[in-house]
């Protein structure tokens, strides 16, 4: 059976902080990683919502520029990050000004009684890098599992 498992966290605070690029940023610096075995997964300029996402060996340089041409266009900014060392991740949307949604699909951490998503473990390792001091903060944070 499938499990699909969303993380919807709603930000506030300064704007210039709460881009997709500067979140971006600090999830990087924070350890998560582009890696998605040997290329990025990403929704390429012109997706128009599709959510036609595409792999090819970018370098930070290219997912900036890709970034900025998607915000400047008005477009959904969507990447898949993982964090080492055990390769667990999935893909991070960025849906409105501060609002974003995290799709844990990449060797999903399960709780080990129950099976079910191990929310509390995605949120431990984003949060600190979504929030930025007391210049931008989680205002809401929405975790759901669909099996």
């Amino acid at each position: 059976m499938s499990t699909s498992a969303h993380i919807d966290f709603k930000l506030q605070g300064l704007a210039s902080l709460t881009t997709p690029l500067a979140i971006f940023e600090r999830l990087i610096e924070g350890g998560w990683t582009t890696d998605d075995h040997g290329g990025v997964m990403y929704l390429p300029v012109g997706d128009s919502g599709d959510f036609d996402w595409q792999k090819a060996p970018l370098t930070l340089s290219d997912i900036h520029s890709l970034f900025i041409e998607k915000q400047n266009a008005n477009e959904v900014v969507g990447i898949v990050l993982t964090i080492q060392p055990d390769n667990i991740g999935g893909s991070l949307v960025f849906l409105a000004s501060q609002s974003l949604s995290f799709s844990a699909s990449i060797n999903r951490r399960r709780l080990a009684l129950s099976g079910c998503t191990d929310f509390s473990w995605y949120i431990e390792r984003l949060v600190p890098f979504l929030c930025k001091g007391e210049d931008v903060w989680v205002s809401s944070t929405t975790a759901s599992e669909f099996k």
